[in-house]
């Protein structure tokens, strides 16, 4: 159990945005102080639950609301726009991540904030020549790695669990464009699913070339159907990064070889938090299989290690909206030689510090 208080909605009483705390032996459930006062920190009937009608049942407990179908019908205020800027090998790129701190439409932690997993892997990503990869992402969330990666190659399929696909795709409507070629695919993805496997190996065409997942690493419960999944995939290669907490690394790596996984490990590295509650130590974990690999046509080339790459960097300005002569800069970003078009949306959303508005149309 975690001994800080942080600010949630109570899975008990169901009263939002109020002090309590994390039950890590109960899935991160969180619960209010009034109701560990009352009920303790064990597993409770569902008798003593307040009931919520309908949405009882539903996985996306945390959350009060129904997400609109697109951006722009957000209300502002409801979500948080955060732009960031990757600098790395004299390469740069602009991104804006939308995030649910308050989860007024999203449960779970992966869309509360960017968190640095995220931003290291990124960052690596954006050192690989990724042109003509197929591309899948894991736990996706925001999924800041895999827009990324969208920028240099056009098969991208970003995956979650059902519940956090629409936030995944405000992330996607808020980067590209409807008619961008290069916008990623958003899909569901169940750990241990085969049929959602299959769903996407229908859309590549095949299984990908490389598998990417920032931050999926917190529950010792969760290491076989991810692994699994990974071995469904049947990726030449696969790119993990991890916060390191307790022991859960070693933890992970100690399952790698009686499956038939071989593990690069990256030391340890540390991640300016854009956007999470503070700094954090990342390690970046490269895994292949060899069957798998001496099979395969084509690997993925081998990069430097992260610690090797002290010039690639990552700037957030979460609060402070851009002026007028930022938005326009923002809006013909200068990439790879080509120009940008970031969706007009975002720029009308970090000007006014809120949603975009449904006259902002794309």
């Amino acid at each position: 159990m975690e001994s800080s208080l942080l600010r949630g909605n109570c899975s008990v009483c169901r009263q939002r945005g109020v002090l309590g705390i994390e039950l890590v032996h109960l899935h991160n459930e969180f619960r209010c102080c009034a109701c560990v006062d009352e009920h303790g920190v064990d597993l409770i009937a569902p008798s003593v639950i307040r009931k919520t009608g309908a949405d009882e049942a539903a996985a996306n407990w945390w959350a009060h609301l129904e997400p609109p179908p697109r951006l722009e019908d957000v209300p502002a205020g409801m979500l948080k726009f955060t732009e960031l800027s990757f600098v790395t090998g004299g390469r740069a790129e602009k991104i804006v991540l939308v995030t649910d701190p308050d989860f007024n439409y999203f449960s779970g932690h992966g869309g509360r904030c960017i968190w640095p997993a995220a931003s290291t892997l990124a960052r690596y990503l954006l050192q690989m020549p990724a042109t003509g990869l197929k591309v899948v992402e894991l736990g996706a969330g925001t999924g800041l790695p895999g827009l990324l990666t969208a920028r240099s190659c056009n098969r991208v399929v970003l995956t979650d669990v059902p519940w956090v696909l629409q936030l995944t795709e405000y992330n996607v409507q808020a980067n590209y464009v409807d008619e961008d070629s290069r916008r990623p695919r958003v899909m569901s993805l169940r750990w241990g699913s085969q049929s959602d496997v299959e769903a996407v190996f229908a859309l590549l065409d095949g299984a990908p070339d490389l598998v990417i997942a920032a931050d999926v690493l917190y529950r010792h419960q969760d290491f076989d159907s991810f692994l699994q999944t990974l071995a469904a995939l049947r990726a030449h290669e696969v790119l993990i990064t991890a916060a390191e907490r307790s022991n859960i690394v070693p933890d992970f790596l100690s399952r790698l070889p009686t499956q038939g996984w071989i593990a690069q490990v990256s030391p340890p590295c540390r991640e300016p938090g854009a956007g999470a509650a503070s700094d954090s130590q990342v390690r970046l974990l490269r895994l292949h299989r060899p069957a798998l690999q001496a099979a395969a046509t084509q690997a993925v080339p081998v990069q430097t290690p992260l610690a090797a790459s002290p010039r690639a960097r990552c700037r957030a300005t979460p609060e402070k909206p851009p002026g007028a002569a930022r938005s326009a800069r923002l809006a013909t970003a200068r990439l790879g030689g080509g120009r940008r078009r970031v969706h007009k949306n975002v720029v009308g959303s970090l000007r006014g510090g809120g949603a975009p508005s449904a006259a902002a149309g794309a």
